[in-house]
């Protein structure tokens, strides 16, 4: 069972990427297109089949260095919610 901090936590998620979507409209596959394929590269190195826990290092990191992981952090999410 998911907790309120957990389903709140997806519901922010889904945010970001709704404004990120919105924020860039038409040119949004172009934008994204990039960070799909690091997602991609982070998932194969750890082998982790979840988007988002795979960028969360990569997020981090980015964070640490003074940069906003948004757009990974909102591809990760789409690309998470069209898995099966």
């Amino acid at each position: 069972m998911l907790t309120v901090k957990q389903i709140t936590t997806a519901a922010k998620m889904f945010e970001l990427l709704d404004t990120m979507k919105r924020l860039y409209a038409e040119r949004w596959p172009t934008v994204a297109a990039p960070y799909r394929e690091i997602i991609a590269g982070a998932m194969e190195g750890s082998g982790d089949k979840n988007p988002i826990s795979a960028v969360i290092p990569l997020a981090q990191d980015m964070s640490a260095k003074g940069h906003s992981p948004m757009l990974l952090m909102a591809v990760a999410v789409e690309m998470a919610d069209s898995q099966p």
